[in-house]
């Protein structure tokens, strides 16, 4: 979820560099990996959220940013969801929130 909003936040702030985006992730039940994953999201977010209220609504107009951040939104969903559905399978959800 993190790198397909990453590869947009350095297109977007004109940063881009394909190969920090590209990582392989050891398969492990570890709070402290999952965590620092977290803030790794939420960084990105925050920062794109940034990038994005910069933006001029003629900024907008000109590019197809709209479709793109649509696109963000559904995909940013669609495996918060997986994620989610996967933890709680493997048991590692917390049962209350």
């Amino acid at each position: 979820m993190s790198i397909i909003n990453e590869i947009f936040l350095h297109k977007l702030t004109g940063a881009f560099d394909g190969n920090e985006t590209f990582s392989l992730t050891e398969q492990l039940n570890d709070n402290e990996k999952w965590s620092e994953i977290v803030k790794r999201v939420e960084m990105v977010q925050h920062s794109l959220r940034e990038a994005i209220s910069k933006m001029t609504n003629e900024d907008f107009e000109l590019s197809d940013l709209e479709e793109k951040l649509y696109n963000i939104i559904l995909h940013d969903a669609y495996h918060t969801g997986q994620i989610i559905q996967i933890r709680k399978m493997q048991g590692s959800w917390p049962s209350h929130r």
